[in-house]
């Protein structure tokens, strides 16, 4: 076969693969989605105790923030909340957008407290520790955490890990932010570095 004919035939062997990656591409992408959050997005889960100690809205951006304080203020309604805490790290600009926002949703200055948390690499699992050994210093029983819905697993791990079995209750409540399909395989990367650092962690305390 001479160069002409080569160059043709590979033309249309990748004209032929690009309209099979087109045509399932939506079925692939629709198939990964729904598995990804089936296996990141832990449902929602509500105490049956009305004696709830805190509330505590995790970091995120300002749009998520917004929808996380959306549902601690449904949430403070019905369980008549007194103790909302707000994760903070010291950025003034963001904060007072924060207390804006709190305003709109129509969340009780008097419940209200913001908990400054240092910047870490691992942002949740710093949260998780930080405030698990603030749970227990405090003695609270029962605890509701909000952030997005398919951040639930890597929460709920991180928490439970640092909590080690200490008898404060928690429960999940997730807010309604988009994940797309990028992000729902970020999301899965994470939870399985945090399997591992965990995994890690325990062999170094049973050594």
């Amino acid at each position: 076969m001479n160069f002409k004919t080569i160059t043709l035939f590979f033309s249309l062997k990748v004209l032929l693969l690009s309209f099979i990656l087109f045509f399932l591409y939506k079925p692939l992408k629709n198939y990964l989605s729904k598995h990804l959050k089936n296996y990141l997005c832990i449902p929602s889960t509500i105490p049956d105790s009305t004696e709830i100690d805190a509330l505590y809205v995790l970091g995120g951006s300002l749009k998520s923030t917004s929808r996380h304080l959306s549902t601690a203020s449904l949430l403070q309604s019905k369980y008549d909340l007194n103790r909302i805490l707000i994760y903070n790290n010291n950025d003034s600009s963001v904060f007072y957008k924060k207390k804006m926002i709190i305003k709109r949703v129509g969340i009780p200055d008097s419940v209200v407290s913001f908990f400054n948390v240092k910047d870490g690499f691992f942002g949740t699992m710093t949260e998780a520790r930080v405030l698990s050994n603030y749970f227990m210093h405090q003695n609270y029983n029962s605890i509701i955490l909000v952030s997005s819905h398919c951040h639930s697993r890597r929460v709920m791990m991180s928490f439970k890990h640092f909590l080690n079995n200490n008898s404060v209750s928690i429960s999940f409540v997730g807010s309604n932010d988009q994940f797309y399909l990028r992000e729902l395989v970020l999301e899965f990367i994470k939870v399985q570095i945090y399997k591992l650092i965990f995994i890690f962690n325990d062999i170094k305390k049973s050594t």
